[in-house]
């Protein structure tokens, strides 16, 4: 009984340190104050991505102009590390071009999975979700948006190139 009373205890002390580690201040302000909410009313370009792990559900719909974002807006249905990056991307995808999110998707890939660098400015608010490296189950949910950015991009220049 000794033991299971302490696998339990070790259990919750884990569980408590990911908490403090990725569930941090900067990371809850981000996903209570997401911008850019809803649905563009005829969008260039949509994407719906979905974690089967944990359900998290993000779609997002762009305009471009000028081989630029104009125009975004998005729905989340997902945990505070994915609203948290849907903040971000809120926040500094107007002007952006496909590269430039091409190259962020990279960044943020390698980040989490390769212990590369945070992104640099406009988007080294991306720093936040550094420690979330650590916790390989969490890597999903908080790629989810930019993953579906470059997914909506790719569509609407596809779409300019073939026209």
């Amino acid at each position: 009984m000794l033991y299971c009373t302490r696998q339990r205890h070790d259990f919750y002390y884990i569980l408590s340190i990911m908490m403090n580690e990725i569930y941090n201040r900067k990371i809850l302000e981000l996903a209570a104050h997401i911008p850019l909410v809803g649905r563009l009313e005829n969008p260039m370009g949509t994407a719906t991505r979905h974690s089967k792990l944990c359900g998290s559900m993000v779609t997002v719909d762009v305009d471009m102009e000028g081989g630029r974002v104009s125009k975004f807006a998005h729905e989340i249905k997902a945990c505070a590390l994915g609203q948290a990056a849907s903040s971000i991307m809120a926040r500094h995808v107007i002007g952006a071009t496909g590269d430039e999110l091409r190259a962020l998707l990279s960044q943020v890939k390698s980040m989490l999975k390769e212990q590369g660098p945070p992104p640099q400015a406009p988007w080294d608010d991306v720093a936040v979700l550094e420690p979330v490296r650590d916790y390989k189950a969490r890597h999903a949910s908080t790629l989810l948006t930019f993953e579906a950015v470059v997914e909506a991009v790719d569509k609407i220049e596809q779409s300019a190139k073939s026209a």
